[in-house]
C-alpha cells in the first residue's frame, strides 16, 4: 500500500517511473543479493509487489532467502555495483538467462528502504561500514562516471544529488513502550500490526545516515513507518513525493 501511494504521489509530481524493483534488506539467496520482483517484467512470476512480498514472507518463499546480510547497508552496496547486469530472480523456474532489468540512467534514481525491524547496527558503528568507510561516505563517493557504488546500463551512473534515499522505517532510539504509544496514537493506525513491528531502540542508522548523505551533497528523507501506515498515509507520501521532485 505504501509503495502504491508513493507511486501515485510521484505521478502527481509528473515523475514517471521507468523501472521499479524489490530486493531484500536483511537476507540473501546463496550469498547473492537478488532482485525479487520487477514491475512490467514480461517473464515475471508475480503480478505486483504485494504478491511478491507475500511469497517471500512465508515458509515456501522464505526458504530462498536463508543467508543473512551483515548490516542495513550491505545489500544495497553489493547490489548497486551489479545493476548493470542483474536480472530478476526466478525462484520457481531457476531461470538464469534473463537480461539485466535496469538499463541506462535517466534523470534520477530513488532508493526506498522499508523496515519494521530493529536496525542491525548504528550509522557510526564499524559493523555498518562498507569497505572501511562509513555508509554515507560510501554512498556519496564519486567515481569516473558518477557515484562509485551505482552501476546501471552501459556502466553509467549518476551524481550524488540525483539519487534520493527514502527511509520509511520504525522509530530509532526509543523504547518499545514509547514506540507503541506513538504509533497507536496515529489516526486509523492498524494497531494489530504492532505485534510484528519493533522500534530500533539500540541502533540509530537511517536518521544519521540520511543526515550525513545530505551534508555530502546527496538527497534523502526519513519517514515514520507508523505514520505511513495510518490515516495520514496519503499526505505523508505526497509530502515525500514533493521532496523527491526537488531532486530534479
Amino acid at each position: 500500500n505504501i509503495l502504491g501511494l508513493l507511486s501515485f504521489a510521484l505521478a502527481e509530481q509528473n515523475i514517471q517511473i521507468r523501472h521499479a524493483a524489490m530486493a531484500p534488506l536483511y537476507t540473501r539467496a546463496e550469498g547473492a543479493v537478488p532482485l525479487l520482483y520487477g514491475e512490467s517484467d514480461p517473464e515475471g512470476e508475480f503480478s505486483d509487489f504485494a504478491e511478491a512480498i507475500a511469497f517471500y514472507s512465508y515458509d515456501a518463499g522464505a526458504e530462498y532467502l536463508q543467508d543473512p546480510a551483515p548490516s542495513d547497508s550491505a545489500n544495497l552496496a553489493t547490489l548497486g555495483k551489479e545493476l548493470d547486469t542483474r536480472a530478476i530472480y526466478r525462484p520457481t523456474t531457476a531461470d538464469t538467462s534473463g537480461a539485466a532489468y535496469f538499463d541506462e540512467p535517466a534523470d534520477g534514481f530513488l532508493v526506498v528502504y522499508l523496515s519494521a525491524s530493529p536496525r542491525r547496527c548504528g550509522a557510526g558503528d564499524a559493523a555498518c561500514d562498507i569497505d572501511g568507510q562509513a555508509a554515507a561516505d560510501y554512498f556519496t563517493k564519486t567515481g569516473e562516471n558518477g557515484l562509485a557504488w551505482l552501476e546501471l546500463g552501459g556502466g553509467a551512473s549518476l551524481p550524488a544529488n540525483k539519487v534520493f534515499h527514502a527511509a520509511i522505517v520504525t522509530a530509532e532510539g526509543v523504547d518499545y513502550d514509547t514506540f507503541y504509544q506513538k504509533c497507536a496514537s496515529q489516526p486509523k493506525f492498524p494497531i494489530t500490526k504492532l505485534d510484528v513491528m519493533q522500534s530500533s531502540e539500540e541502533h540509530a542508522y537511517y536518521g544519521p545516515f540520511v543526515d550525513s548523505v545530505k551534508k555530502a551533497g546527496g538527497r534523502g528523507e526519513v519517514v515514520d513507518l507508523c505514520e505511513a501506515m495510518s490515516g495520514r498515509a496519503e499526505s505523508t507520501t505526497i509530502s515525500l513525493g514533493v521532496k523527491i521532485r526537488s531532486m530534479f
